[in-house]
């Protein structure tokens, strides 16, 4: 490409980012939150205390099949609470944001913001493929790649999210989570409650920070 073709697919570009943003400033508004990023920290413990503890008592017994009853019902419940718990108190959370932007609003609004606008293009086969992965990945006894998998595609959507309304945690979370996915998937088999928790406790842990360090910032100036 020339130099002039170059600069003219960067104000493309820059037409484009600017369109987006003024577009859509409900959603720009809805993920700049600094509860979400308060919201990862205990999550992130949660990760770190399940996946650590599902290790320790995987190498006591040998593997996870010979874990006594008593201790896989907990696990189960902590796995259960982790994803139900955490999808209820975020539902709860952008639900409240969205009334306060935006009369009448709901998280069913800030849905269709994500997925109904032009950039849906990128999450919505993202998402399809998370699940058909993932279904793929169990069908064929490596359900272990799931946490990588998932990973991988969350990336990809952490990152369209963050170009699409300019949050830069999300870009840090997003590739944080593409790497740490990509990398995993040589070594989780041997080791998958460790590398689990590498890659999702990781995800919370660098959200927070992220979101924690950006969006104090944003806000201070204006």
């Amino acid at each position: 490409m020339t130099s002039e073709e170059l600069e003219a697919l960067r104000r493309d570009i820059e037409s484009l980012r600017l369109a987006v943003r003024k577009a859509n400033p409900f959603l720009r508004s809805i993920v700049a939150l600094r509860a979400y990023a308060m919201m990862s920290i205990p999550l992130g413990i949660l990760c770190l205390v399940f996946g650590l503890g599902s290790h320790f008592l995987v190498q006591a017994y040998g593997s996870f099949q010979a874990v006594p009853s008593a201790w896989k019902t907990p696990f189960w419940i902590v796995l259960a609470l982790i994803i139900v718990g955490g999808s209820i108190l975020k539902w709860v959370v952008v639900g409240r944001r969205a009334a306060e932007i935006q009369k009448g609003a709901t998280m069913m609004t800030a849905v269709k913001a994500m997925y109904g606008s032009s950039w849906a293009n990128i999450n919505l086969p993202a998402t399809v493929c998370i699940f058909v992965v993932a279904a793929f990945a169990i069908s064929v006894g490596k359900a272990w790649y799931i946490a990588s998998i998932l990973a991988v595609f969350l990336g990809l959507v952490c990152n369209s999210i963050g170009l699409a309304v300019e949050r830069k945690e999300y870009l840090v979370t997003g590739w944080y989570s593409l790497i740490s996915g990509l990398v995993a998937l040589f070594f989780i088999e041997g080791a998958p409650f460790i590398w689990s928790t590498v890659v999702w406790g990781g995800i919370f842990f660098v959200y927070a920070a992220a979101g924690l360090y950006y969006i104090p910032r944003e806000e201070k100036a204006g």
